[in-house]
């Protein structure tokens, strides 16, 4: 089965190429602990609604080790992991994610907001 992993869509490092993780553990929209391994195909997803009453907008990506090369204005190399995504599979989706918002909550031990964190800065490896 292939995992749901939240990918905050307002990171992008280039056309189709987003920040991921620094960790080898994330957790899926269900909330359980998902090991990550280079080419790992998963379900990128993002909290995002529609007018059809969809709750998140979701892409096909895939995991890829974080090779970039540091910029002159911005440092990748915290990252261990990047994600890229097939820039023709975007789509809305209904999802229950709260299960993944009690571990972020849980994790931040801060008050959850509409829009749900991203967890992946979060985690330590």
């Amino acid at each position: 089965m292939i995992p749901y992993l939240s990918v905050d869509f307002n990171k992008g490092l280039s056309y189709g190429l987003y920040y991921y993780a620094k960790a080898d553990l994330m957790f899926d929209i269900n909330g359980d602990d998902v090991a990550l391994t280079e080419g790992m195909p998963f379900y990128a997803w993002d909290g995002d609604s529609d007018d059809e009453g969809n709750n998140i907008i979701v892409a096909d990506a895939v995991l890829r080790l974080n090779t970039l090369v540091d910029g002159s204005n911005y440092d990748f190399t915290h990252l261990k992991w990047v994600c890229e995504v097939d820039t023709d599979s975007w789509r809305h989706e209904k999802k229950d994610y709260s299960k993944w918002s009690e571990r972020v909550i849980a994790l931040s031990k801060t008050p959850t907001r509409n829009t749900p964190a991203h967890p992946e800065m979060l985690i330590e490896g």
